[in-house]
C-alpha cells in the first residue's frame, strides 16, 4: 500500500521493510516539508515518487534508507527494452529510491545505501536545487545518479558497477527552461555500463556544469558495450563544462579513455591540473 505523504511531516520507519510494492512513498505536488528515514526497500520500484499536479514540493528529505532489488522481481518490467527491442515480459527488477518527476525541489538525498539493481536518484525535468550526497551504490540497473533541472549539488558519492553511468547529468525535455549549473564533487565512481549499450561514462555530463575533485576507475570493458566502443571515465558533451582537479584510473589501452571531449564542449578551465593513472 502506498503511503501518501503529508506536508510537515516526519516518516521514520526505525529499520522496518516495505516490500513488493510499486510506490513506496507517494509526495503530491504542493506536499512540503516531508522527512522519509530508515526504511528498507527491498523489490520497490520507486521507494519515493514526486507526483505531478498544481504546485511545487519543496523542503523534501530521504536519509538512512536501504533499498535492494532482485533481478527479476515481480513488478517490474524492462519498458526500455521493450520499446527498443519490442519484445515483452523483459523483468530485469529495476528500481528508484527517489524519482522527483516534475514535482520536487529543493531535496536532499543522503547516507543511503542502493544494491542489487536498485538507483539512487533522479531528479526529474525542471527540478531545482537538489543535494544528493554521501551515498553508496553498488550494482544500479542503470545510471545510479541521474540529474536535470538546475543547480543541484552532487557530491560525496560511491558508486560502483553502474548498468549505465554512474553519474550523468542531462538536458530537460523541454529545452526552453532553466538547466544546469550543477556541481559534481568529490565522488568515487567505479565501472559503468555493465547492463546497458549505450553507457556513456562513469561521469557523462551535457548540461553546464562544474566537475571537480571526483575519482573515477575503469579497469574492465564496459560488458554491455560493443567491441567498438570505448570505456571513458568523463565524458563531456556541453558547452560550458568547468573541469578541474578531477583523477582518472584506466587501463593504458586505447580502448580505455580518461576523457571524452566532444566537439561542442567549450572548457572554461584546462585539463592540464588533472590526473591520469594507467594500469598495466
Amino acid at each position: 500500500m502506498t503511503i501518501q505523504c503529508k506536508s510537515d511531516t516526519v516518516y521514520d520507519g526505525k529499520g522496518q521493510f516495505i516490500e513488493d510494492e510499486k510506490i513506496a512513498f507517494s509526495i503530491s505536488a504542493g506536499v512540503s516539508n516531508v522527512t522519509i528515514k530508515n526504511y528498507k526497500f527491498r523489490n520497490v520500484r520507486y521507494g519515493v515518487l514526486g507526483t505531478k499536479g498544481e504546485g511545487e514540493s519543496r523542503n523534501i528529505i530521504v536519509e538512512h534508507c536501504e533499498m535492494h532489488n532482485d533481478a527479476g522481481s515481480d513488478p517490474f518490467v524492462d519498458y526500455e527494452s521493450q520499446r527498443i527491442t519490442k519484445t515483452s515480459g523483459q523483468d530485469t527488477g529495476a528500481g528508484m529510491l527517489i524519482y522527483g518527476n516534475y514535482a520536487l525541489h529543493d531535496t536532499i538525498v543522503r547516507f543511503n545505501v542502493c544494491t542489487g539493481l536498485a538507483r539512487i536518484a533522479l531528479t526529474g525535468n525542471e527540478a531545482r536545487n537538489w543535494t544528493v550526497c554521501s551515498n553508496r551504490s553498488d550494482g544500479a540497473e542503470d545510471s545510479s545518479i541521474y540529474v536535470k533541472g538546475t543547480q543541484s549539488l552532487v557530491t560525496w558519492n560511491h558508486v560502483i558497477n553502474s548498468g549505465k553511468c554512474g553519474i550523468k547529468t542531462r538536458p530537460n525535455s523541454n529545452p526552453d527552461t532553466q538547466m544546469g549549473g550543477h556541481r559534481i564533487a568529490f565522488n568515487y565512481v567505479e565501472e559503468f555500463g555493465l547492463i546497458k549499450p549505450d553507457s556513456g561514462a562513469c561521469i557523462n555530463i551535457d548540461v553546464p556544469t562544474i566537475v571537480e575533485y571526483n575519482t573515477c576507475k575503469v579497469l574492465k570493458f564496459p560488458a554491455a558495450k560493443p567491441e567498438t566502443g570505448r570505456a571513458r571515465c568523463y565524458n563531456y558533451t556541453s558547452p560550458f563544462i568547468i573541469s578541474r582537479h578531477n583523477v582518472a584510473i584506466t587501463k593504458d589501452d586505447p580502448k580505455f579513455i580518461a576523457y571524452k571531449i566532444h566537439k561542442k564542449a567549450v572548457f572554461l578551465d584546462s585539463l592540464g591540473d588533472q590526473t591520469v593513472y594507467t594500469d598495466d
